[in-house]
């Protein structure tokens, strides 16, 4: 996401009746820190509707002169790990939503809240399909030569967002998506991985 794409996916996001964003799973209090704009909060936001599901609860940590709670059920909300300009780097991070409502053993966390959870899930997902294309990044690391895998074939499960285009298609050759600081990696809208000399 681009950040008008991030504006337009926060716009739909709260459009539902009751959702809300919490700042991460980490908070420097011991209840949820409820943000309204999420351009003044952290990487790591949890989306919540508070009506629908029990309060969100946290464990409390000290170490040294360091005090904070950590979210014990975040299986409650819905993961959205932003994407957009991060950390004053030049690029674009890739972000994620991601749900958690049952156990790597298949057991339900909180059996009265998951339908809810995964239909908001899944309508997110869907909105994304629907306003978002996908297999247009191709990743590739430039320092190195051409090979079986780099560059990559363009990414299907990498949904970008019309503005994020747009940003990308300006200049092709400069702009980038990365997942993470200092990944070897980088998607580009074009192949620029030079052939080996023979």
């Amino acid at each position: 996401m681009h950040p008008e794409d991030e504006e337009d996916f926060a716009r739909f996001v709260t459009s539902e009746q009751g959702v809300v964003y919490v700042d991460g799973p980490k908070w420097d209090q011991p209840s949820p820190p409820i943000c309204s704009e999420i351009d003044k909060a952290g990487s790591y936001l949890m989306i919540w509707n508070p009506s629908e599901t029990a309060g969100l609860t946290a464990d409390h940590h000290r170490k040294k002169d360091k005090e904070w709670w950590y979210c014990n059920n975040e299986y409650l909300t819905i993961q959205f790990l932003r994407s957009g300009f991060q950390f004053g780097e030049p690029y674009l991070f890739e972000g994620r939503i991601a749900v958690s409502t049952t156990s790597t053993e298949k057991t339900v966390h909180d059996s009265s809240s998951t339908d809810q959870i995964e239909r908001r899930f899944k309508n997110l997902r869907k909105y994304i399909k629907k306003t978002y294309s996908n297999s247009k990044l191709i990743w590739q690391n430039t320092e190195l030569p051409r090979s079986r895998t780099n560059p990559s074939k363009p990414a299907p499960n990498v949904w970008i967002g019309p503005h994020a285009i747009q940003w990308l298609e300006e200049q092709p050759k400069e702009r980038w998506v990365q997942q993470f600081r200092g990944a070897g990696a980088r998607g580009y809208i074009l192949d620029l991985v030079q052939e080996g000399e023979s």
